[in-house]
């Protein structure tokens, strides 16, 4: 398998860790961020072609990330993730230029198959 650049960003490093051991695991060539700030520091540096962001972080939201990341490179594809979601949030989510949404606790196998389908 070829390696895919993927950021993850999330606002719990566990979550983080996670992510990173299993998508480095399926072939992901994973950067990660700790909130949203760090997140743009990475892309700005090295923007990748997707991204994996939750949604609800203190200070810039994921929501935010989604429309800078597009505004930077229209053509990222960009997955949101929340424990928080609402046929509204996904509605929003999806509005706003996201690919895919998946909702928290997921299974990894989950996880893949919605990157997956992001990246088609």
């Amino acid at each position: 398998m070829s390696k895919k650049e993927i950021l993850i960003i999330d606002d719990e490093q566990m979550i983080l860790d996670m992510l990173d051991q299993i998508l480095s695991a399926a072939g992901y060539d994973v950067q990660t961020a700790l909130g949203g700030k760090k997140a743009l520091e990475i892309f700005a540096a090295h923007p990748v072609g997707l991204v994996l962001t939750d949604i609800k972080m203190p200070g810039i939201d994921g929501y935010h990330l989604l429309r800078e990341i597009k505004g930077q490179k229209p053509d990222t594809r960009i997955v949101l993730m929340s424990g928080y979601s609402n046929d509204l949030s996904i509605r929003e989510a999806i509005e706003l230029g996201a690919d895919e949404f998946v909702v928290k606790p997921f299974k990894g196998s989950e996880i893949l198959q919605v990157l997956e389908s992001a990246m088609e």
